[in-house]
């Protein structure tokens, strides 16, 4: 009834059984405690890192959110709640900020004042190539008039480089659309084109009236020029605080369409022009907080599409200004009366 051990002994480890032994001993005595630790170590440290770079992340956000042509906004990232040596970095950013700021600024200023200077010269030059009896003349005052236009251009650039956002009232697209429709309705018929307005469901947007007006221009303008003959320009209000420009002329290659908003920016067209106006759509575009996209048109065209800002009825609405097509025509209708 008592136990018996026997103790067998093999001279050396033929079957080689301690590997195995110390395998399942480290399993045992090793891996299974240490385990959970290892994991919940890392995910701590995961966890701490992530707190730790939680201010550089926020100070990532803020350097995308800067547009350093927007002067009079805050070009900097605040350094409170960094890290000492983030706050190095950062600081390092703000002065590079400022002095972009300062570049664009002296830039904006040298075009605005040459373009100034170059004004009263260029009338005086038009005024005296018209005293001059001289077929050659004719051709001298049309380029003294397109340079003209283009310093205006690049004048009407500066000014806007740098300016604040638009939020001054609402206007209603199938208005502002009608307007300048009747103010472009002689150029379309000597080049023998043809306006449709479509009304989607256009909703009311925010905006300066003027500029708007300039940007549908420009781009109901070049439908009409850069078209061979008999346009067909379909501009649609809506749905929503949109509208769109398409026509039925040549269209856009892709490839144009990444430098077709650049200033000077001329693609394979015979009209004269600077290449500034859709620079200038886009600017006032984006002075409004909107967006514009060039696409190839149902029509088999180009196709302009204008996103813009809607604008929220408020309890102040009265306190806004509207624009009113009734109004607006009177006050065109006395102008040319008094002229």
């Amino acid at each position: 009834g008592q136990p018996v051990w026997f103790e067998v002994a093999t001279r050396g480890d033929p079957d080689r059984r301690r590997y195995g032994a110390i395998y399942m001993d480290f399993i045992e005595d090793v891996v299974v405690p240490v385990l959970p630790t290892f994991f919940i170590a890392a995910w701590l440290s995961l966890y701490s890192l992530r707190r730790a770079l939680q201010p550089v992340r926020s100070a990532a956000r803020r350097v995308r959110n800067l547009d350093p042509t927007a002067v009079g906004a805050p070009l900097h990232i605040p350094a409170t709640g960094l890290p000492q040596e983030v706050a190095v970095l950062v600081k390092a950013v703000n002065d590079l900020l400022h002095r972009t700021e300062r570049l664009v600024q002296s830039q904006s200023e040298f075009i605005g004042r040459a373009a100034h200077q170059l004004k009263t010269p260029l009338g005086v030059m038009l005024l005296e190539a018209g005293k001059i009896d001289d077929p050659r003349a004719e051709r001298l005052q049309k380029d003294l008039m397109q340079l003209g236009a283009t310093t205006d251009r690049l004048l009407e650039l500066a000014r806007m480089q740098g300016a604040p956002p638009v939020d001054r009232g609402r206007l209603d697209l199938v208005v502002l659309v009608d307007d300048v429709v009747f103010d472009l309705a002689t150029l379309a018929q000597n080049h023998h084109a043809q306006i449709e307005v479509v009304d989607l469901g256009a909703a009311h947007v925010c905006g300066d009236y003027m500029l708007l007006r300039e940007a549908l221009g420009n781009l109901v303008i070049n439908a009409i020029l850069h078209h061979p003959d008999h346009a067909r320009i379909v501009i649609a209000c809506g749905p929503g605080p949109r509208f769109s420009v398409e026509d039925d002329g040549r269209g856009i290659a892709p490839e144009d369409a990444e430098r077709l908003f650049k200033p000077f920016a001329r693609l394979s067209t015979t009209c004269e022009g600077a290449g500034l106006g859709l620079a200038l759509v886009q600017k006032i575009v984006e002075l409004h907080r909107g967006r514009i996209t060039v696409a190839r048109s149902e029509l088999g065209g180009a196709a302009f599409h204008v996103e813009l800002v809607r604008f929220e009825l408020a309890a102040d609405v009265a306190s806004i200004p509207m624009v009113d097509a009734a109004a607006r025509h009177a006050r065109t209708d006395l102008a040319e009366q008094s002229t």
